[in-house]
């Protein structure tokens, strides 16, 4: 299924060149706000805000936003965020989804996208084993870890 088919034609994809940063308007103002020094300030400032994020969720194939959750980084708004992908892909779980190492969206990935699977029954004598919650075999889920020195990513590992 396309983003032509769910929108009903509604709307129309342009994709960029890869590296297309003259055609990006955000990166003309983010080149704006490192070339004067203001994007130090910002940190400075964000710094005294708390710990504040925005929680983002987009589609790998069309690159569309489907959720955004902003807050502090708490399981509460991963769960959101997760409960609100599923709902906007209709419950789908031939997905990848992927995070950073903040164990709350792996959490919440289980809590929402697990099923509840029978146990077979123990020969003998006994009440049944409770069902077991499994996460469907067609989804995917990875956590990307970066490591930073003096601000570049020198290494990524995937897991």
């Amino acid at each position: 299924m396309n983003i032509s088919e769910t929108t009903n034609g509604k709307v129309k994809m342009f994709f960029l060149p890869t590296y297309s940063p003259h055609l990006n308007p955000v990166e003309l103002v983010w080149n704006n706000i490192k070339s004067q020094g203001i994007a130090r300030y910002l940190i400075r400032r964000l710094n005294d805000c708390g710990d504040n994020w925005d929680h983002i969720a987009i589609d790998a194939e069309s690159r569309l936003e489907l959720s955004v959750v902003p807050g502090k980084r708490t399981a509460e708004n991963c769960l959101q965020l997760v409960e609100d992908v599923r709902k906007r892909t209709d419950g789908r779980t031939d997905l990848l989804l992927t995070s950073n190492k903040y164990g709350s969206y792996q959490t919440a990935i289980e809590k929402v996208y697990a099923i509840e699977v029978t146990q077979p029954k123990k020969p003998g004598p006994g009440r049944p084993s409770n069902p077991k919650r499994v996460i469907p075999n067609d989804l995917c889920y990875a956590t990307v870890r970066k490591t930073r020195k003096k601000g570049r990513v020198v290494d990524v590992k995937r897991t």
